[in-house]
């Protein structure tokens, strides 16, 4: 039986313009540079936040340089204190948008896949086996999407390049992997298809339509990724909010026992009155 490598010429599908629709949708340079930049934002806002608050209750105890002593004290201290914070939040933002960026490569890739079986119905001869959702999908994935992904992946990260790919390779590459193992291994042509729905009943042919045409195993599979896709997105992503309310919920203890300790150090040298 003949692989779908071996009937299909997926090279003339890895275009330019399939080339910048796919670098546009990864554009992990920018991703992690904004990841750098809430992070930092993250830090900076939460230590104001806390500065502001501590400062208004050291001003009614203290006054000159103690209360300046106290703001400053706390605003240095507080930015480490911020950083897991801060970091955990980037972390969430990345990893969320890692996942968006994945459903619209997977969709892309799916669309790609219809579109060559489309050709691929147009040309065949009558004795040519249509290949099954599965090998099609693989072959697009290995033939056209992986080598652009990989270049993407060089031109973006340069110097790490590799690293960048095994990580893709680790991550979102296994992830695509395992949403093409969910389609059809063998799928009828529209030919056969239209014989088995006449055979059988109104339940059987919906799964003759959708689930063993070729377009239709592709379609299901589109229409589950965007039903399901934002259900994942939440469950994979609740973890990362839950430990991210667990360390702002450390800090902000810390940032407390930072300016408890930082307000009884800089009232050793006398108690002075509150400013009239």
């Amino acid at each position: 039986m003949a692989s779908s490598k071996e009937t299909v010429d997926f090279a003339k599908y890895r275009t330019p313009e399939l080339f910048q629709k796919i670098s546009g949708m990864l554009n992990w340079k920018g991703t992690f540079a904004s990841g750098f930049y809430y992070a930092l934002l993250a830090m900076t806002g939460l230590t104001l936040v806390f500065v502001v608050l501590a400062g208004g209750a050291a001003y009614y105890e203290a006054s000159g340089w103690r209360w300046i002593g106290i703001v400053l004290t706390i605003l240095v201290t507080g930015l480490p204190i911020s950083m897991p914070s801060g970091v955990i939040y980037s972390l969430a933002r990345l990893i969320r948008l890692s996942l968006d960026n994945l459903l619209l490569v997977v969709d892309l890739l799916l669309e790609t896949a219809k579109k060559i079986a489309k050709d691929i119905h147009s040309v065949r001869s009558g004795d040519s086996r249509m290949p099954s959702a599965k090998e099609l999908v693989r072959g697009v994935y290995s033939e056209v999407f992986l080598p652009i992904l990989e270049q993407i992946i060089s031109d973006q990260f340069w110097l790490l390049g590799r690293p960048a790919l095994f990580l893709y390779r680790l991550t979102l590459g296994r992830l695509i992997r395992l949403v093409i193992q969910i389609l059809p291994d063998k799928t009828l042509d529209e030919e056969e298809a239209e014989k088995v729905t006449e055979a059988t009943t109104s339940g059987l042919e919906a799964i003759a339509d959708n689930e063993t045409t070729l377009l239709g195993a592709l379609t299901w599979t589109q229409e589950k990724l965007k039903k399901y896709g934002g259900r994942v997105k939440t469950m994979v992503m609740m973890p990362c909010y839950i430990v991210l309310g667990v360390v702002l919920m450390i800090s902000l203890a810390i940032l407390l026992l930072d300016w408890t300790i930082v307000h009884w150090i800089f009232s050793l040298g006398g108690t002075e009155q509150p400013p009239s």
